[in-house]
């Protein structure tokens, strides 16, 4: 099955009635909101669509939600938030996992300040000698530019500990400002491969979709529209759950997808289907 091309959303917003949006990338795009990306927001609220903002971002919805705000995307342009932090932090309160020392222990913490509260609003002590962790929290590298080499030795200890690994972002990669920095999948992938375990959130990872699900009141799925520009998380996770994507090509994949002037149709359908189950449809931005 090809991917269907389209130049934008406005002849396909009367086909569903539900969406889930990608923040990061669609919406905006680490400092300043895309290019039409509002009027689409609005254009769906017009319409009376139920729109799931679906964000990687490592820590609680109302964080994002705050950010948004300050770009002038405001609670009027959608109907709810789920972030994989979001997802994590509701696991942890609802006993998910099958290790119950996750909510009761102390937590070896990798990540930047601004997301301990992953940790704060959950009850849970930090703790930075390994051997009194009961599990270890990533929400991403502690500072921008840093290498997964520099973490090789403390991920090899917590794999010797047999302690498991929670992964609030599943992304191994971010973009800002045209800079390429390591999130926490990356670590997550390092650490598995060791042979540690992992507890993923996010996309491409069926929980925070059922999540997603559930506040847009178990829409249809073959009514609900996901919208990304990672194929590695977005449109791996929307098959995966069973919905449509359209992928946006000027996101993350901008250099491989917009950039690249002497890519043939057959290339790129080479690209699109790399995951398995092309994107239903594929864009060049968030726009109508």
């Amino acid at each position: 099955m090809e991917s269907l091309y389209c130049q934008g959303m406005d002849g396909l917003i009367d086909n569903y009635q539900g969406y889930f949006i990608d923040v990061w990338g669609v919406i905006h795009d680490g400092a300043k909101v895309c290019p039409g990306s509002i009027e689409v927001l609005e254009k769906l609220q017009h319409c009376g669509k139920k729109v799931v903002l679906l964000s990687n971002a490592p820590r609680r919805s109302w964080a994002v939600e705050d950010l948004l705000n300050g770009m002038g995307v405001t609670k009027s342009h959608y109907n709810h938030l789920v972030t994989s932090g979001e997802d994590a932090w509701a696991s942890i309160q609802e006993d998910v996992y099958v290790i119950p020392e996750i909510k009761k222990g102390a937590a070896y913490f990798i990540g930047m300040d601004q997301d301990l509260h992953m940790l704060h609003e959950s009850g849970i002590m930090r703790t930075e000698n390994m051997a009194e962790a009961s599990f270890i929290l990533a929400t991403g590298m502690p500072n921008l530019g840093e290498s997964l080499a520099q973490y090789k030795d403390t991920l090899d200890e917590g794999v010797e500990r047999n302690l498991p690994f929670v992964c609030v972002n599943p992304d191994m990669v971010v973009h800002i400002k045209g800079e390429e920095f390591l999130c926490a999948g990356t670590l997550a992938h390092y650490y598995e491969s060791r042979g540690g375990k992992v507890f993923y959130h996010g996309k491409p990872h069926r929980s925070v979709y059922e999540r997603a699900h559930a506040l847009m009141g178990h829409t249809p799925k073959d009514k609900i529209l996901a919208i990304g520009d990672s194929l590695h998380t977005d449109v791996k996770g929307a098959r995966g759950f069973g919905i449509d994507v359209a992928f946006i090509m000027g996101g993350i994949h901008k250099k491989e997808m917009l950039d690249n002037s002497h890519l043939e149709r057959e290339d790129l359908e080479s690209k699109l289907s790399a995951m398995g189950e092309p994107p239903t449809y594929h864009m060049p931005s968030f726009a109508l």
